[in-house]
């Protein structure tokens, strides 16, 4: 059985289905877009279309040719792309189907290049990212020259976020994980997204402690596949009233070491400025509650990229507000509804909602 499409109302939050002002929607003819990924100028959408992966480059308010994609395994074939980096001319993506008995995911892995537009799959042992304590994929990224994916596995205790690095054709992690990524008898960690500064990796999510109640607070760690990770509470404010969970959702880091983090806390959206120090402690700066209310029946995932240095955080509240970041606070966007993924160059923003991408140029202040 291949994914459910769940089509969404094209302008959530707004009245009919007008084009939101200032963004422009993007044929994205039979492509069903799910990830994006952006180097500089460099766009990439990828997804499926007629049940099999595909991967475009944006050029211009156009998406170019499908790269040639070369499945080397059944589940590759008839796989969706749900995750892609683009580091320079290097990409790398996975993609998910799901079968077999139990109808589980079945993750596959693909390398390539974006000055040949071609992407190979790379078949790996079914244990590699399955088994009785698989857990989800966050994504993939090319920390310090090499690619990493970024993961969980589950523990009696709870989940431990995982490494995958790769040799040649082969990826596989540690056994067991440092000590700050992994859940124990006192608290239990969630993982939720990630992003790349420098020679850095940078994870967020949450951490739920059971010594004293049940107390979930946002949480940042930053480490490295050498194992040395620092973890950073992220605050909450005191005065901050509400119902719902307390996480970070997404993370976007410039090369500087400077990081804007976005989550929700008791029913609000937030947004926590943080400095990284190579071998210190990270920093936590500014911090700042959004205006918005959850949408109903929902936990939303407020999603965040760095535009020309500036971050921009789609909300996913239940009006659909995407803000901006400026020296003199924060002005609020358009939107073009409840968006799955972001990314950004330097002039551009580019979103999908539902079945659509879409571009929204040159988001100033």
């Amino acid at each position: 059985m291949r994914r459910l499409i769940i089509t969404l109302a094209c302008a959530l939050g707004l009245t009919g289905c007008a084009q939101p002002p200032g963004w422009t929607p993007l044929s994205t003819e039979a492509l069903h877009p799910v990830a994006l990924a952006a180097n500089g100028d460099r766009v990439l959408v990828a997804g499926s279309a007629a049940d099999t992966p595909e991967v475009r480059e944006v050029v211009g308010s156009q998406l170019g040719q499908p790269f040639n994609l070369k499945a080397n395994e059944p589940y590759a074939e008839t796989a969706e792309l749900v995750a892609i980096a683009l580091v320079e001319d290097s990409i790398t993506a996975i993609g998910t189907d799901i079968g077999g008995a139990h109808a589980n995911p079945r993750l596959t892995v693909w390398d390539g290049s974006l000055t040949t537009g071609k992407l190979t799959n790379r078949p790996q042992g079914f244990f590699t990212f399955g088994g009785h304590d698989a857990g989800p994929l966050l994504g993939t990224a090319v920390l310090d020259g090499q690619p990493v994916i970024v993961g969980t596995r589950t523990i009696s205790a709870g989940t431990r976020a995982v490494l995958y690095t790769r040799n040649r054709n082969s990826w596989s992690a540690p056994a067991a994980s440092p000590a700050a990524l992994t859940s124990n008898a006192d608290r239990v960690l969630g993982f939720t997204a990630f992003a790349v500064s420098s020679a850095s990796l940078v994870i967020v999510g949450d951490e739920l402690g059971l010594t004293n109640g049940l107390t979930q607070r946002p949480t940042l760690w930053v480490g490295g596949p050498a194992g040395d990770w620092r973890q950073l509470p992220l605050a909450i404010p005191a005065d901050l009233s509400g119902a719902g969970l307390s996480r970070a959702t997404s993370v976007a880091c410039a090369a500087d070491g400077q990081c804007w983090v976005a989550g929700w806390v008791r029913g609000h959206p937030v947004v926590w400025e943080v400095q990284l120090h190579p071998g210190g402690q990270p920093q936590a700066g500014l911090r700042v509650v959004l205006p918005g209310e959850p949408p109903d029946g929902a936990d939303p995932l407020a999603l965040i990229a760095l535009v020309d240095g500036r971050p921009v955080v789609a909300t996913n509240s239940a009006t659909g507000g995407v803000h901006i970041g400026c020296a003199t606070g924060w002005r609020q966007l358009p939107s073009p509804g409840r968006i799955t993924a972001l990314a950004a160059t330097t002039r551009a923003l580019y979103a999908i909602s539902g079945d659509g991408l879409w571009l929204l140029d040159s988001p100033g202040c």
